[in-house]
């Protein structure tokens, strides 16, 4: 049986939210190079902080500044190394990296010795997402 098109099994409630691999929108961002972003929560949903699945390429980079915000990084699997105050950090799957509000600028670059997935987190002190 054939699905119509743009249908999916995702629900979206006032109390949770079910998302599946087949609802995920890839989208892009800007600054990060070979990287596919798909929102997994978000205040638009009516969650209070953001939730992010970055997927990296070989060589794929993420490079920005927190600002307000704050963030956990938590890779999921492969391998990749973040920069932070001009010193490089080896992050493998399973390991994960909190920067506090107003970190200043995330030099962070997320450089995957292999294709693999990075789960963000985002919130700002006031609970509100970026």
């Amino acid at each position: 049986m054939t699905e119509p098109f743009g249908s999916t099994r995702n629900v979206v409630s006032e109390r949770y939210a079910l998302l599946t691999p087949s609802g995920f929108v890839p989208s892009s961002l800007p600054g990060w190079e070979k990287a596919i972003c798909n929102v997994l929560i978000s205040p638009a949903m009516g969650a209070r902080f953001a939730q992010l699945l970055i997927t990296l390429e070989k060589d794929g980079q993420c490079v920005g500044n927190t600002g307000v915000n704050q963030y956990f990084v938590y890779v999921v699997e492969g391998a990749a190394s973040i920069m932070l105050d001009e010193k490089k950090h080896r992050l493998e799957g399973g390991s994960y990296v909190y920067l506090r509000e107003s970190y200043g600028r995330l030099a962070a670059f997320l450089r995957l010795g292999r294709a693999g997935n990075i789960r963000r987190n985002a919130s700002t002190p006031s609970g509100r997402a970026p």
